[in-house]
């Protein structure tokens, strides 16, 4: 007769059902683009890597206080699309990456300035983190925090794209960014100043994938 087949022993359950590895918990958002129009003409506006956080989405805890439902971003690139520009003026278009305390850039370029651009059309300008940087890695709420992430000179309607990666943790409340009127549980879309939409410069237009 042949021989039965060992059943062998059943797997125990686990004590704790579904456990979710923890990278799952808190999603990470690949290629995505956010595009902004600048609703004033504004000179070295710094843009800190808070703000750049708390621009994408935030929640709110009260009717003055919301926090970032991002805790981290990872700049792929920045693009800058401007009006016809007339003036003469170097600064009416210009890009710098900040340096922070301690970090070198190396020889890779981080600014431009740009003169006039002609009246027949605006310009197109890319501007990528220079490599092994601060800003070319994860940028979080809690590290680099406040440090300014770059300082930028542009006119009246220049649109900007930010394409990213982002890191959702929703539960971080270690930074509050002020509104005013705000509705508890509702999400709210800042510009780079960390300003609601009746006070900043800038006007969320939308969201997408690259």
């Amino acid at each position: 007769m042949p021989r039965r087949k060992s059943k062998g022993k059943m797997k125990k359950s686990p004590t704790v059902a579904f456990t979710v590895p923890a990278r799952d918990v808190s999603c990470v958002l690949r290629n995505q683009v956010a595009r902004y129009e600048c609703n004033a003409t504004l000179t070295n506006q710094a843009v800190s890597a808070i703000n750049l956080v708390g621009t994408l989405c935030t929640l709110a805890s009260s009717t003055t206080n919301v926090y970032s439902v991002f805790y981290a971003i990872r700049i792929k690139r920045l693009v800058y699309y401007t009006n016809a520009v007339t003036g003469s003026s170097t600064s009416l278009m210009a890009f710098e990456w900040n340096t922070p305390a301690g970090s070198l850039f190396g020889s890779q370029p981080s600014s431009v300035v740009l003169g006039t651009l002609g009246t027949a059309a605006g310009g197109f300008h890319a501007f990528r983190p220079p490599k092994d940087s601060p800003w070319s890695k994860w940028i979080t709420l809690s590290s680099p925090g406040a440090v300014t992430c770059f300082i930028h000179s542009v006119v009246n309607g220049t649109t900007v794209d930010i394409e990213y990666d982002a890191y959702v943790e929703n539960k971080d409340t270690t930074t509050a960014y002020t509104v005013a009127g705000a509705v508890a549980g509702s999400n709210y879309r800042l510009g780079f100043d960390g300003l609601a939409l009746a006070t900043s410069n800038w006007i969320p237009i939308g969201f997408n994938r690259i």
